[in-house]
Parts: structure tokens; C-alpha cells; sequence
């Protein structure tokens, strides 16, 4: 800008061609003063002397009592390196039994796993990262036998049981654990991964949930894999009549997991009026669930090595009347 002024001056100076109240003739005069200045310069100058002729012609408009024009769109910038990762790819079978072997050893510290021949238990595509059931050939267990398939090279890294334990919040992991933990080997099981959780219930170490996939409904029973109780169960279960499956935990029946309880477990669909499914215990203790469109889930734990109990089940609509009982009076 100095530059500027020092040539406004010498244009007003200009004897030769007196001041003039023309203010663009006047910038005009003082531009051709610079280019002679400019034109005196060493050829390393060009590039500041470009910029500063820049600047001025964004000036002008201003002083002449125009509008300032907005400066030309730069070019768009140039397109970044490709940083989309490579498109995962299905691991085959054997490749996933392969790497699954060092997962495998923790299992063994339990009574109710053994060493086998494994393959993989469903009919599915498998990348990197998902959890898969692995069957033996004559296991009979109770049990899912589950993997994080690692990548190629990082077999040996450890997978936690934490990684196969339900999360009521996380619809994702619900849905591939229940799709992987079905035990049905009779026929190909309906893949529940990205499945629409419909009712959940329980905490970490048993979780209950009612998912709808491809036109159908299935209740989901998880526990732990380093329980022996044998609560895990997958099943096909649409509307129909409220019930509970039981189990018991602790010396009564020879069980690992520490504190005796039972546990009674369900999920279905009822009336879609109700509002709430009620449990009654011999002694009076009521348990009560939330039922969402006719979708429920229970699970209920009492401690003690009192046994499974019968219990009466009510479900109520939104005036606490009774719709349904089981077992009928």
C-alpha cells in the first residue's frame, strides 16, 4: 500500500498533466507510474510487484464509491489421496477355524468344554471382527463355543469372555450374539445380525431379548460362557401364551457359578393392549415388566437354593385390568 501511495503522489506531482478531481483517471496515472517503477526492477521482484497490483485493483471499486467485489472462487482444491479403507472380505471357513484356535484354549479351564474338531457352526458370511460359533463334531454341550475372528497375523492377540457377554444398550451386539449363540443343528438358523430388538431384560450375566428378523420373532436367552447352568437358548417364538423357562444355579445342582439362585426367563408376544406382564411368587413377591406393542422380555433372579418355583402370571392392560392369566384359573 505505500507503493500506492508514493505513486498517487507523483501522479498529483505531475506537472506534465496537472491534478484532476477524476479520481479514476487518476489511479489510472498512478498505475503507469508503477509499471515504470516496476519495469526498473530486478526480474526476482516480479512476484511481490504481481500481489501488490493484486491488492490495488481490489481497492478501487472503494474509492471510486462502488461496491467491494467479492474475490474470485478459487479453484476447487485437488482431490485427496483415496483414504476409503479396503472393502472387507469374507473369511473362508477353514481360514476362520485356523486363526480361532488360540481363542480357543481359555474355554478349556471349564468342565463343560473340551478340545475338538471344529467347524464353523452356521452357514454364514464372516469378516474380520465378527463373532462366530464354532461346533465340534461330537460336542454335545449346552454351550456356544464363540471367536472374534482376528486378522491374519494376530491370532494370538486376547479376546476376553467379556467380548461374548450381552449388553442390553448396544442392539448391534445383542443381535450377533443371539444370531451366534442358537445351538440348532438340525437346520440352518435365520442370520439375526441387524435384527430389530423389539424387548430386552436382565443385566451382564443373563440378558433376555425379543428380536424380529426376516418375518419372524425369536426369543434370546445369553449367559455368560463361563457359566454352566445352561440358560443360553435361541428359539423361534411368535404370540402366543406367557411362560417362563426356568433354571437353577449353585451346589443344588452341581453348578460352577458362584451364588446359588433361579432364574426364570421369557420373551413373546401378547395382546398388544397390554401395558404389563406381572409375576407372583408362592410367598406374594410380585415382579413386573414393561410390555412395548405386545413385545416383552422378563428375567427375573431370586436368590437361595430354595429351587424353581410355580409362579402366576398376569397380563394387564393400561387400567391394571387383567387381560390374560397363566396358567388359567
Amino acid at each position: 500500500m505505500n507503493h500506492l501511495h508514493d505513486s498517487l503522489h507523483q501522479a498529483a506531482d505531475d506537472t506534465g498533466r496537472p491534478l484532476t478531481t477524476d479520481v479514476p483517471a487518476l489511479l489510472g496515472r498512478a498505475r503507469a507510474s508503477r509499471q515504470r517503477s516496476l519495469r526498473l526492477r530486478a526480474v526476482g521482484t516480479l512476484g511481490g510487484g504481481a500481489a501488490l497490483t493484486a491488492a490495488a485493483v481490489l481497492v478501487v471499486p472503494a474509492l471510486v464509491g462502488g461496491s467491494t467485489p467479492r474475490p474470485a472462487t478459487p479453484a476447487p482444491p485437488a482431490p485427496p489421496a483415496s483414504s476409503k479403507a479396503a472393502e472387507a472380505k469374507t473369511v473362508p471357513d477353514d481360514e476362520i477355524v485356523r486363526r480361532c484356535q488360540p481363542q480357543l484354549e481359555k474355554y478349556f479351564d471349564y468342565p463343560m468344554y473340551r478340545p475338538e474338531r471344529w467347524r464353523v457352526a452356521h452357514d454364514r458370511d464372516y469378516v474380520v471382527g465378527d463373532v462366530v460359533q464354532l461346533d465340534g463334531h461330537s460336542r454335545m454341550g449346552s454351550n456356544p463355543v464363540l471367536c472374534e475372528i482376528p486378522e491374519e497375523g494376530r491370532e494370538q492377540r486376547d479376546v476376553p469372555f467379556s467380548r461374548f457377554m450381552a449388553d442390553g444398550s448396544d442392539p448391534a451386539r445383542l443381535t450377533e450374539l443371539c444370531s451366534e449363540s442358537a445351538l440348532n443343528r438340525r437346520e440352518t438358523f435365520p442370520d439375526l445380525r441387524g435384527g430389530q430388538v423389539l424387548a430386552v431384560d436382565g443385566d451382564a450375566d443373563v440378558t433376555v431379548s425379543l428380536i424380529a428378523a426376516g418375518g419372524q420373532t425369536f426369543a434370546c436367552v445369553l449367559s455368560s460362557p463361563t457359566w454352566d447352568a445352561g440358560l443360553t437358548d435361541v428359539y423361534a417364538w411368535g404370540r402366543g401364551d406367557v411362560f417362563l423357562n426356568g433354571s437353577t444355579t449353585g451346589s443344588s445342582n452341581k453348578s460352577i457359578v458362584d451364588g446359588p439362585a433361579s432364574y426364570y426367563t421369557g420373551a413373546g408376544l401378547t395382546d398388544p393392549a397390554a401395558r404389563t406382564i406381572r409375576v407372583t411368587f408362592p410367598d406374594g413377591h410380585v415382579e413386573e415388566r414393561p410390555v412395548r406393542n405386545g413385545a416383552y422380555a422378563v428375567m427375573i433372579r431370586t436368590a437361595g437354593e430354595g429351587g424353581l418355583l410355580e409362579t402366576t402370571i398376569e397380563v394387564l392392560g393400561a387400567d391394571d385390568r387383567v387381560l390374560e392369566e397363566f396358567p388359567p384359573r
